[in-house]
C-alpha cells in the first residue's frame, strides 16, 4: 500500500511539473512571437530618429526630444530582449566559462547596488568548475537573481551565492522542473528574506507575474533567469518558506576544465569605434553590391537608405521571390546578402541556400527580431555568416555588413 501510495504521489507531481513546463511553453511561444513583431517596429523608430537626428545641427532646439524618443525605444528594446530571454529566442554565443571567476566578477559590481543592511556572501569553489554557456547571459542570470533577493529582504538579512560541483545518479525532483541525472554544476542564490507563498511559486518563472508592489517591478526577472538557462541546456529549481527565505538553484551541464588557460582565453571583440574608423577609411569596390531582402516595407526602405547613404550599392526586394529574380539579374555584382529570418514563401536560410548553389563565395547576414533554430541547425561557417538582432541602430548596421563583406568587395581610400 505504501508502495503505490507512493507511486501515485510522485506521478502526480510529474503530471504538475509537465502541465507547468507545457505552459510556460506555451507563452513563451507567445512572447517570443509579441517580441519579434515588436522589435520590427522599433527598429522603425530607431532607425528613422537616428536619421533625422544626424541631419539636424547640434544647437537645433529638436534633438532634445528626438533624444527622448530613442532613448524610450531603447528602454522599449530591453524589454523585449528580456521576453526573449524567457521565450529562449535571444542570439547567444555559447562559450567554456569558469563559473568561479565570472560570479566574483559580477558581484565586483553588484555590491553597490546591495544596501548595507544586506550581507552578500561568496566563497569561490576550491576548484575550477566550468559549463558551456553565453557569458552575457549568465552575468545576466545571476544579477537577475541577486537583484532579486536583495528585494526580497525588508530589513536585515543575507544573500549567499555558492558554486558546488553535482553528481546525479537519479532524477532531483523539485519545482518547477526535475533535474535529471548527470553531471551538473550548481548555482545556489539563497536570501534570508520575507519568502513566496507556496501557492505563488509555481507562477514566479511567468513573464509579468510580480509579488512586489505596483511600479517596483516588470515580472521579468526570473522570466529571464528561466529562460536563459533554458536555453543553455539548464534547469532551474525555486523551494521557499514565508518569513524564512527563498533558495534558486541553477543546474547547468559541467565540462571537462582542461586546460582551463583555453577556457579563460576569450578573443576580444573589436570596438565599434575601431570599425566605424575603417569604415570611413575604406570604400566599397566598384563592381560589388548589397542584396536586401525584407517582406516589412518600412525596414526595406529604411536600411536600404541606410546603406544607399554609407556608399554601398543596393538592391532591394520586398520578398525572397523577386530576391531570386534580383539576384539572377545581377549575380556578378551581388557579394552580400542581407536578410530577414521570417519571410512568406520561404525564409532567409533556405533563401541563402537557394543563391548559394550558384554563387558558393556569397557572404549573408540574416537579420530578425529573434534567432530561429534554423539559423543554428545549419553548422554555417561563421565567417560567412552573421547575424544581426533587430531592432538596430545605424552603426550596428554598417558594423555587420562592413565585417560581412569579403575583402575583394572592399578598397581602401586613396589620400591625396
Amino acid at each position: 500500500i505504501v508502495a503505490v501510495m507512493g507511486n501515485q504521489t510522485e506521478r502526480r507531481e510529474l503530471e504538475a511539473q509537465l502541465r507547468q513546463a507545457q505552459k510556460l511553453e506555451a507563452v513563451g511561444r507567445l512572447a517570443g512571437g509579441v517580441a519579434h513583431d515588436f522589435n520590427n517596429m522599433l527598429s522603425v523608430i530607431l532607425g528613422q530618429t537616428e536619421e533625422i537626428l544626424d541631419s539636424l545641427d547640434e544647437a537645433d532646439p529638436r534633438r532634445s526630444e528626438l533624444e527622448e524618443i530613442r532613448q524610450a525605444a531603447q528602454r522599449s528594446t530591453d524589454l523585449t530582449r528580456q521576453l526573449l530571454s524567457f521565450a529562449r529566442r535571444q542570439t547567444i554565443n555559447p562559450q567554456p566559462v569558469e563559473l568561479g571567476s565570472h560570479v566574483s566578477d559580477s558581484l565586483r559590481m553588484l555590491r553597490r547596488l546591495i544596501p548595507e543592511n544586506t550581507v552578500i556572501c561568496f566563497s569561490p569553489p576550491e576548484k575550477p568548475l566550468a559549463v558551456l554557456i553565453d557569458p552575457a547571459q549568465f552575468n545576466q542570470a545571476v544579477t537577475n537573481l541577486v537583484l532579486n533577493a536583495r528585494d526580497a529582504i525588508e530589513r536585515t538579512g543575507s544573500i549567499t551565492i555558492s558554486l558546488t560541483e553535482v553528481e546525479l545518479t537519479a532524477p532531483l525532483v523539485g519545482v518547477p522542473m526535475s533535474v535529471p541525472g548527470g553531471a551538473w554544476v550548481q548555482l545556489r542564490v539563497e536570501d534570508t528574506g520575507k519568502g513566496i507563498p507556496a501557492d505563488q511559486l509555481d507562477k514566479i518563472f511567468e513573464p509579468f507575474f510580480t509579488t512586489k508592489e505596483t511600479g517596483k517591478g516588470t515580472g521579468l526577472g526570473l522570466a529571464t533567469v528561466y529562460g536563459i538557462v533554458t536555453q543553455n541546456q539548464g534547469f532551474v529549481q525555486v523551494s521557499s518558506r514565508p518569513g524564512q527565505g527563498t533558495t534558486f538553484d541553477l543546474f547547468f551541464p559541467r565540462i571537462d576544465t582542461t586546460p582551463i588557460q583555453e577556457i579563460l582565453t576569450i578573443r576580444p571583440r573589436r570596438s565599434t569605434k575601431e570599425i566605424m574608423k575603417e569604415i570611413s577609411e575604406t570604400r566599397v569596390a566598384p563592381g560589388s553590391a548589397i542584396l536586401i531582402a525584407e517582406d516589412e516595407e518600412a525596414n526595406l526602405r529604411l536600411t536600404a537608405r541606410i546603406l544607399t547613404r554609407a556608399g554601398y550599392k543596393v538592391y532591394s526586394a520586398s520578398s525572397p521571390g523577386a530576391a531570386i529574380e534580383l539576384f539572377s539579374a545581377h549575380r556578378d555584382e551581388i557579394v552580400l546578402l542581407l536578410t530577414d529570418v521570417i519571410m512568406p514563401e520561404m525564409n532567409g536560410m533556405d533563401l541563402f541556400l537557394r543563391l548559394q548553389t550558384d554563387a558558393a563565395e556569397l557572404a549573408c547576414v540574416f537579420m530578425s527580431g529573434y534567432t530561429a533554430d534554423i539559423i543554428s541547425s545549419q553548422g554555417l561557417d561563421e565567417h560567412q555568416v552573421r547575424f544581426l538582432a533587430k531592432p538596430f541602430s545605424r552603426e550596428d548596421l554598417l558594423r555587420t555588413v562592413h565585417e560581412a563583406l569579403p575583402s575583394s568587395a572592399r578598397s581602401p581610400i586613396a589620400v591625396p
